[in-house]
């Protein structure tokens, strides 16, 4: 991913509320560069977790169908 992609999706996050630049990041995190740090909002994780779930139900019906194997956990 180069860096216009990476930003350009780091401003539609953070345009749909679902990201913003953390304003308090430890002093030791921070170098002579500029960064900017990013965390979740309360919508972003909402967000994530419905992606999940329909990530989860996508692999599912894969598996249901045989399109993907089981796996075992262990």
């Amino acid at each position: 991913m180069g860096p216009g992609t990476l930003y350009g999706t780091i401003q539609r996050l953070v345009e749909r509320g679902w990201i913003e630049e953390a304003t308090n990041v430890s002093r030791k995190t921070i170098d002579e560069r500029r960064r900017a740090y990013y965390r979740l909002t309360r919508a972003g994780r909402s967000a994530l977790g419905g992606e999940v779930e329909r990530l989860d139900g996508v692999l599912r019906a894969a598996r249901a169908e045989r399109i993907i194997p089981r796996t075992t956990r262990g």
